[in-house]
């Protein structure tokens, strides 16, 4: 009996353990939490900053996260988050055009020609191929006009569960009034990555790298927008069957 005991023992320490870590990753998500519920991300999404959740896990910690979202309103913050975004920005964007490539293979040579834009630093071409493929990405691929706000804050976030990493996908839609988004808004007047200025040609002096930077940014969130809602809305589709 004593290699039994023995075999018990073990799975009461590996038991234990495992217990351990849930408490450490519990503990460890708290302040993700609480960013999520303050809606600090949002202070980002109001300037046109759309951030995937791998972005922030590649922009640094946490705490990192957590800091910019508390302090945005402070221009050091702003300068700190900009100059921090590129030290890395070229290498993650080849990541983008990766999962782009993978997921949407039928869009490939767009991508070749849309991501040679950005690296060569062709902002006016690369912003405006850009925002195109994002409206038509989340179109095909969750059937949602990404840019307009009568439907998309209302078909996302219906079936996923609170607290849950998506929260901070969800939280960046689901704004308020979207149309006092610098990204969105209709009578926007200046040279900020405005949808509507740029796609209508309205916007003469939009082409600023940090408007490249955000347009590449926010069709990063929305490829991650899309695996994540319709992976939420399959469980949300089989808890409604099961149920």
């Amino acid at each position: 009996m004593e290699p039994i005991n023995q075999i018990h023992e073990a799975l009461h320490k590996v038991s234990q353990a495992l217990v351990e870590i849930g408490k450490y990753i519990a503990n460890a998500m708290k302040p993700y939490v609480s960013f999520i519920k303050e809606r600090k991300i949002q202070n980002l999404t109001k300037d046109g900053w759309y951030l995937s959740v791998k972005f922030l896990d590649t922009f640094g910690t946490i705490a990192d996260s957590i800091y910019i979202g508390n302090n945005w309103e402070d221009e050091k913050v702003k300068l700190l988050f900009y100059n921090r975004v590129l030290e890395f920005i070229d290498e993650y964007a080849l990541q983008i055009k990766a999962k782009m490539d993978n997921n949407y293979p039928e869009r490939s040579q767009i991508s070749n020609e849309l991501f040679g834009q950005f690296i060569n630093r062709n902002n006016y071409s690369f912003i405006t191929l850009c925002l195109s493929q994002i409206n038509g990405i989340s179109k095909k691929e969750i059937g949602i006009d990404f840019f307009s706000s009568s439907n998309s804050e209302q078909s996302i976030g219906k079936s996923t569960e609170a607290n849950s990493m998506f929260e901070l996908i969800k939280l960046q839609i689901q704004t308020g009034d979207r149309n006092h988004l610098e990204l969105l808004r209709k009578d926007y007047i200046g040279d900020g990555l405005n949808r509507h200025a740029i796609m209508h040609g309205e916007s003469l002096n939009y082409g600023s790298e940090e408007n490249a930077i955000k347009a590449l940014l926010l069709l990063d969130f929305v490829i991650e927008l899309c695996d994540d809602w319709k992976e939420a809305s399959k469980k949300w589709n089989h808890s409604k069957i099961t149920s």
